[in-house]
């Protein structure tokens, strides 16, 4: 499971949360254009883990609810890729 299918899943729970992005923004404690960005999901310079964890807390996105057993290995897996390419 890579950055992008990640954010794609918190995609999917937002809009069955029906929330907004202002209102995700508010409860990430992030700016609206941050949430904004991350959620079109484009690529380039990747958000850091935290405000991927941020934005799934406030969409109600679960990272072992939405994986199988082995994808649960995979997140570990996703999580450094995300911090490499960071680093990049």
């Amino acid at each position: 499971m890579k950055a992008k299918e990640i954010i794609s899943g918190i995609v999917d729970q937002k809009e069955r949360s029906g929330k907004t992005n202002q209102q995700i923004a508010d409860e990430a404690n992030l700016a609206k254009g941050t949430v904004d960005r991350i959620l079109q999901n484009k690529p380039g310079q990747g958000p850091s883990l935290q405000t991927v964890v941020d934005i799934a807390n406030a969409v109600g996105y679960d990272f072992a609810g939405n994986t199988s057993a082995e994808g649960l290995s995979l997140i570990a897996q996703t999580i450094m890729d995300i911090y490499e390419d960071r680093l990049r």
